[in-house]
């Protein structure tokens, strides 16, 4: 259910070539209606003067669409049909080269990168966003217990490993109850299953990491988990074997934040209930309550019996217990709250019917007037969705009635590596302009520690963090008003500045102020969002899409899913909690590291050779287009076509295809240079390769190249002795000419098989037509040869190549010399072998904001306040400002004095 059914996905470039189709479409329907006019006026004025015309006085009715007619025929070749087909074939061939890359293959697990989606590999060099998980995406998700606090009692700060702490293993030798249930539960509120290897060692299958380490944890402390036989549940702790009837298993989901076992002890026959969760899922529930009033609301449900009762202050042990959490969240632990409580019997049976109705019956019930047994098996997947969150939240409110008056025993933390390659890979990409999210379901404090370790943000004074939250929707709005303020000051400032919100706050924002958090989101290159749920993420991303940012989502987990389908590209981490991910994603890597070279080498490349494959297949039709349209000139405006149907045919499959398809290969700078000198991926992602204005220049190309190859191939062979064929010819070698050099100049690193596709595609030309040439029923008999022995042809061949390529090459010549662009000083420093020192700037170009569409939020300063909000990184509010410089300077990735004008055009949401 998670999954859901993804969206067609229609990039960037795709849908710039949409446009300037439907904008040639335009063009062909006004050339056809006034050439047609024009036609029509001709023949009735001079050509039924004209004796060998033999127009008849009268016609068909029809007459007048004959002519026009032609000319749609004449000029269909002008939107290249076979654009489609050829895009889709390199697009393959992109996704190949990822899969063969043997520089993204995790050696550790001989994982290679995967393409699943061969149609959106352009759309990598235009990210603009990275929206990522934490764990098991930037970290390795190897989960390690490191430390715990058992009834107020620390263990594992002394040496940063409790399972060395002698008084836990004190501890644990005596026998201390709390410590002993404090082991059970770790051992068996799970979904673990043990099984026993053929040396007789116990091994773990585990859904969760999490789960793993706790119970590996416990084993290590004498409390092994050893069998599980249908509902029984075996563990020997010491010299004893423990025994437990498991009754009811309340699920953990990403709503409760917490799962609980409701088993009888076979030693004593009493009925417990034993939870483990996050803190702010398990400590208002227990017995001696919390610090703080703590209000329970979820999207699907609320108790008002529970949600707004307060709690009496806590004792000395609950106050260990939320220092432990902090304590643990600051070091970048993953912290978990373990509980339990005993049940009586009849308050037990109660409740089990309860839960056993809300587990299985489905039938009968209505959503929206409609009967639950009919949408399931309908294909509705709105309606079906519908009806998986009504079940969950039925049994989410059931569970909640047993879990509460919780006994709370301590607080577990684990340790979740960073992998290797995470802070670099970060830094790279920031280099290139592209922004950071991390959406992650871990507390706060853990989620920042593990953002600074990777790079994601800076400390101050480099960088500032800011924080909104609040538990009531006037607490979370002014929050959001004093980020949103200090943003707008900020943003004129070398400073890194990102913010932070929890899930609770978040669905505030999402909920009443979204337009004002969708400008906060624009005025932020970094976020962190701690506590979000799975379809949290997914608006997330919705939100940057409707801002027109291209966005890629990354993760590894099943709760990952919906975000990765979301989003423009989709990646899929092979990771430790499956292949969910992997396989709903549009790439699979092995680590996180690979997103460098996955963006950086391979979007950019497909970028560029797209880029270039789509404007000149547009110019290739052109040209013989225009030629056509000048010849009509001469014919009476007739729509007679200067070219055979063998000779059009042949163009598009054999004169022209082979050496665009072979630009695939092209490299304009070495991957080496790329990866270096990140910041070139701002040409991709202004789209500076294809755009109305270089399209135009590829039309104008067309539209002189037309008229060179018409002009002297007609006052060369346009007299009584030529034949209509030799002229036809004669213009057919001068574009395919044309082109052979067009494809040379364009492209950027020559191997042996671009030369045999470029110089053997035009030595394929005559070859072709020599055959045909010698077939009497071809319609073009002896014309090749006849063209080859005259000196004329040659001189007419030099003379297109040459009027037609010189002043192209004086431009390119021009702009290379004088007016450089970063990428033309990167190529003319590999030529030389020099390194490169300095390039200036690449400036992004700023898309238009509509304030009215944005800012929402009237942000007022309180009184008495410093307008600009405490950062959470920082020592003093006044911390000195300073601006962030690296030792090599490239040049900048953004300036943030342009901040302001590069917002988006965003959609109302």
């Amino acid at each position: 259910m998670s999954r859901g059914i993804p969206e067609p996905k229609l990039t960037a470039m795709d849908a710039m070539i949409d446009k300037l189709t439907g904008a040639i479409f335009v063009f062909q329907i006004v050339v056809v209606m006034v050439l047609g006019i024009a036609g029509n006026v001709w023949k009735d004025t001079e050509a039924k003067k004209q004796w060998y015309v033999l127009y008849p006085d009268k016609g068909p009715w029809y007459e007048l669409l004959i002519i026009p007619l032609r000319f749609e025929l004449l000029c269909s070749i002008m939107i290249p049909i076979s654009i489609k087909v050829s895009l889709d074939l390199v697009k393959g061939l992109y996704a190949k080269f990822i899969d063969w890359d043997h520089r993204m293959v995790d050696l550790e697990t001989s994982t290679p990168s995967n393409a699943t989606n061969t149609a959106i590999s352009e759309d990598l060099g235009q990210v603009e966003y990275i929206l990522t998980d934490k764990t098991g995406t930037l970290t390795e998700n190897k989960m390690i217990f490191r430390r715990c606090c058992i009834s107020g009692i620390f263990y594992g700060n002394e040496n940063g490993d409790a399972l060395k702490d002698v008084e836990l293993l004190h501890a644990v030798s005596s026998g201390s109850p709390d410590v002993v249930q404090f082991l059970t539960i770790m051992a068996i509120c799970n979904t673990v299953i043990p099984t026993q290897s053929k040396t007789g060692d116990i091994l773990y299958k585990a859904q969760s990491q999490d789960e793993d380490a706790l119970v590996q944890a416990a084993a290590h402390l004498h409390m092994v988990f050893f069998n599980k036989s249908g509902n029984i549940l075996e563990v020997k702790f010491n010299s004893s074997v423990l025994q437990y009837e498991v009754l009811e298993t309340l699920e953990f989901t990403s709503d409760r934040k917490r799962m609980s076992l409701v088993l009888r002890d076979c030693q004593n026959g009493k009925i417990l209930l034993l939870s483990k969760g996050a803190d702010e899922a398990i400590l208002p529930y227990a017995r001696t309550g919390m610090l703080f009033i703590y209000f329970r609301t979820t999207k699907y449900y609320f108790d008002a019996s529970i949600c707004l009762t307060p709690f009496l202050t806590a004792g000395q042990q609950t106050r260990n217990f939320v220092e432990a959490v902090e304590q643990y969240a600051h070091l970048g632990l993953r912290t978990l709250c373990l509980a339990w409580r005993e049940l009586r019997e009849d308050e037990y049976r109660e409740w089990s019917l309860m839960f056993r109705e809300a587990n299985s019956t489905l039938v009968d019930r209505e959503v929206n007037g409609i009967l639950v047994n009919d949408i399931l098996y309908s294909n509705s997947y709105e309606l079906n969705f519908s009806v998986y969150y009504l079940s969950q939240w039925r049994v989410a409110e059931v569970c909640q009635r047993i879990e509460h008056n919780l006994e709370v025993l301590g607080v577990t933390a684990i340790e979740d590596r960073l992998q290797d390659g995470v802070p670099e890979t970060i830094e790279t990409l920031r280099k290139a302009g592209i922004n950071f999210w991390m959406l992650t379901g871990d507390k706060q404090n853990t989620a920042i520690q593990i953002a600074l370790s990777c790079n994601f943000i800076s400390p101050e004074p480099k960088g500032q963090l800011l924080s909104i939250d609040g538990k009531t929707e006037d607490e979370v709005r002014r929050s959001l008003e004093r980020v949103l303020l200090t943003m707008r000051i900020t943003t004129s400032e070398p400073k890194d500045v990102a913010f932070v919100i929890d899930g609770w706050a978040l669905d505030f924002a999402l909920n009443h102020y979204r337009k004002a958090f969708t400008e906060l989101a624009i005025l932020s290159r970094t976020a962190i969002c701690c506590r979000v749920t799975p379809s949290q993420k997914a608006q997330l991303v919705q939100i940057l899409k409707s801002c027109d940012y291209r966005t890629l989502a990354i993760g590894d987990g099943g709760n990952d899913v919906r975000m990765i389908q979301q989003a423009d590209i989709g990646v899929g981490i092979s990771g430790r909690e499956g292949l969910q991910a992997a396989r709903a994603a549009d790439y699979s890597i092995g680590k996180f590291r690979f997103l460098k070279r996955l963006i950086l080498v391979h979007g950019r490349y497909s970028y560029n050779r797209t880029a270039f494959l789509s404007q000149y297949s547009f110019y290739k039709s052109l040209l013989i287009c225009f030629i056509q349209i000048f010849f009509s000139f001469i014919s009476g405006v007739s729509g007679t076509s200067l070219f055979n149907s063998v000779s059009l045919m042949a163009y598009n499959v054999f004169y022209t295809s082979v050496p665009v398809l072979v630009s695939v290969l092209d490299k304009d700078l070495s991957e080496e240079t790329v990866i270096q000198h990140p910041q070139i991926l701002f040409y991709c992602q202004a789209g500076r390769l294809l755009n109305p204005s270089t399209f135009a220049g590829w039309f104008g190309r067309s539209l002189f190249h037309a008229v060179v190859v018409f002009l002297i191939s007609i006052h060369a062979y346009a007299y009584d002795k030529s034949e209509m064929e030799e002229v036809s010819m004669v213009a057919l070698s001068g574009c395919i000419w044309l082109q052979a050099f067009v494809v040379a100049m364009e492209t950027n690193s020559f191997t042996i098989l671009q030369h045999l596709a470029i110089w053997g595609n035009l030595a394929g030309f005559y070859a072709i037509n020599w055959i045909f040439s010698a077939l009497p029923a071809s319609g073009m008999y002896t014309i090749m040869f006849r063209l080859c022995r005259q000196p004329s042809y040659w001189i007419s061949i030099f003379l297109m190549t040459a009027a037609g390529m010189s002043p192209i090459l004086a431009i390119k010549y021009f702009r290379y010399t004088y007016r450089p662009s970063k990428i033309n000083t990167l190529q003319q420093a590999e030529r030389l072998g020099g390194p490169i020192l300095s390039l200036g700037t690449i400036e992004p170009q700023p898309r238009p904001l509509i304030e009215k569409d944005v800012s929402t939020l009237s942000i007022t300063q309180p009184k008495n306040r410093n307008p600009v909000y405490e950062p959470l990184l920082s020592d003093s509010p006044n911390a000195t400002r300073r601006s962030s410089g690296t030792p090599f300077d490239f040049f900048q990735s953004q300036s943030r004095s342009s901040l302001p004008n590069y917002s988006r055009n965003c959609k109302d949401n």
